[in-house]
């Protein structure tokens, strides 16, 4: 039997990393100003909150989800204590409102701090716990937005979900958690569109692990059979979340110049009835943002504003939000290889 000081220090030391990293996200709550992003949420959540019309964002090309779990908890809290107004008149108020809708989403910070913890523990042990309790508390990326009212920490949450489920599914087999983890996956899909990659992903994933027991063609097929449903789950997933909301791809009824200007007239018609059609809203937001992306727009870096952006801008990325543990760990690994 273990000492008892040896029993407790693991979760003694994966307890406080939790604490240190909600102190830091709390003050970051109240001494970070509002993010290019944050009052178009805020404006949304609060028309959301008055008229539950959520067809705005749907135009500008963003999800339905993560602005609602971020704050209707505390916009709820907001009408039974007397502070109504700040959803009435939200962006004059923003400058009081605003931290306290911060600290009210730093729960999906926590579930995504225990999604990880736990998992650490059931891949690794304890030791694993406490290095990733402490990784995630300190992460730098998870430090500059874990608090803001943006989709970044939605995200992280919900994926962190889908990858832990999904390996539980490749290491036992059972198919209970293969459907957790598409089920889950509609749900990141509807914080943030970049999750319709994540079935490619753990695809790719499972491809190599399986590729060594059997025949690549073959494991290619079963694979390929698998992610297909994965992805029909997480689809039909998002689209019970969002409650079987529908919108159209285009606001615009009968006209559209683009179709005019750039398609043969015999397409013309079907193409026009598919931007008419009504379908499930995320996926209406998600070819709308494919729409805008395909406009190209502005890029910021070190105070510099471009319209085609830094060849470097991700290499800049990567070594401004990889956690400070992991160069660490590189590091080390440097100079054992070396010495």
């Amino acid at each position: 039997m273990k000492p008892l000081l040896k029993r407790v220090f693991p979760w003694f030391a994966t307890s406080l990393a939790g604490i240190v990293g909600l102190v830091l996200l709390i003050d970051g709550a109240w001494k970070n100003s509002a993010t290019y992003d944050e009052p178009l949420y805020l404006k949304v959540a609060a028309h959301w909150r008055r008229t539950g019309d959520d067809l705005e964002i749907v135009r500008v090309g963003s999800p339905l989800l993560f602005w609602k779990i971020q704050q209707a908890p505390t916009l709820w809290l907001f009408d039974r204590i007397g502070r109504g107004s700040w959803i009435d008149d939200s962006v004059a108020q923003q400058g009081d409102s605003l931290p306290w809708l911060r600290l009210g989403s730093l729960w999906i910070w926590l579930v995504g701090w225990v999604a990880t913890v736990f998992w650490a523990r059931r891949a690794a042990g304890e030791r694993a716990m406490v290095f990733s309790a402490w990784w995630f508390a300190l992460s730098p990326n998870l430090l500059a937005h874990g608090s803001l009212l943006t989709m970044e920490m939605p995200l992280v949450a919900s994926a962190t979900v889908v990858f832990g489920l999904f390996w539980e599914f490749l290491r036992t087999g059972r198919k209970r958690w293969f459907l957790g983890s598409a089920a889950a996956c509609g749900l990141a899909f509807s914080c943030k569109f970049t999750a319709i990659v994540f079935p490619v992903m753990m695809g790719a994933v499972w491809l190599v692990a399986e590729a060594k027991k059997n025949h690549f063609i073959k494991s290619f097929v079963k694979i390929f059979v698998y992610m297909a449903a994965f992805a029909l789950t997480m689809f039909l997933a998002d689209w019970i979340l969002t409650g079987f909301s529908t919108a159209t791809i285009s606001p615009n009824r009968g006209g559209h110049h683009t179709l005019d200007r750039e398609m043969p007239e015999a397409w013309r018609s079907l193409a026009g009835w598919t931007l008419e059609a009504p379908i499930p809203r995320d996926l209406a937001g998600f070819a709308t943002q494919l729409r805008l992306q395909g406009r190209g727009g502005t890029s910021y870096l070190f105070g510099e504003r471009r319209e085609k952006g830094w060849w470097y801008y991700y290499f800049v990325a990567l070594a401004v939000k990889t956690p400070l543990s992991l160069w660490v760990i590189v590091s080390l690994r440097g100079f054992q290889a070396v010495l």
